[in-house]
């Protein structure tokens, strides 16, 4: 049996091109996998950052009145003494149902750093991100020395509260500061995702 050359090698192009088409269709489908995996994971950082920045909004005026209220005790206080009935009541007409730190949730950013699925995305916006995430674990940390000074015990028969007063100034105004710093972050992170996800 005789084999044409031109049968043989319209053939071989038609499994070349077979394959060539087999290969784009299966990296087109990737790629289409890839980015509904990329916008759902962006679509979750969204959500949790309007609700991280809602609960944040709703705060801040409680703590930007015991950082006040704490700013009034120490300059107020006669010859750097200080009861703990001062100390206490300050913060107890201040924030009668507690100072209710803003941790902010992370999960959507954490699931969605531990994978690729964000490997597309442009830089800037993953900066941008970041960048708000970071401030919230800063947050976190300064609300937890806030916490601390609450429930410092000074030493000796009539303690002396007006230095716990000072640190309880000095970190609500470290975590007021830091809670306009996220705000603004958030902000701008919530702005580039909806640039993105457009």
């Amino acid at each position: 049996m005789k084999i044409d050359p031109s049968d043989l090698a319209l053939e071989m192009l038609s499994i070349v091109v077979a394959i060539l088409l087999a290969l784009a269709v299966n990296g087109w489908h990737d790629a289409w996998v890839r980015h509904g995996q990329e916008f759902t994971a962006l679509g979750a950082i969204r959500d949790e950052l309007r609700l991280n920045r809602s609960d944040l909004i709703e705060h801040m005026p409680l703590h930007a009145r015991v950082e006040a209220a704490y700013h009034a005790l120490v300059q107020n206080s006669t010859r750097r003494v200080l009861g703990v009935e001062a100390f206490y009541a300050a913060f107890t007409r201040t924030a009668p149902h507690g100072y209710n730190p803003v941790d902010g949730e992370s999960t959507a950013w954490d699931l969605a750093r531990t994978t690729d699925v964000l490997n597309d995305v442009p830089l800037a916006t993953r900066i941008t991100i970041e960048r708000a995430y970071a401030e919230q674990q800063a947050l976190r940390i300064l609300n937890a020395h806030v916490i601390d000074d609450l429930h410092f015990k000074p030493e000796g028969e009539n303690p002396n509260f007006f230095y716990a007063a000072v640190a309880m100034q000095i970190d609500t105004n470290d975590a007021e500061f830091s809670e306009r710093r996220l705000r603004a972050d958030y902000e701008a992170a919530l702005s580039a995702l909806d640039t993105t996800l457009r």
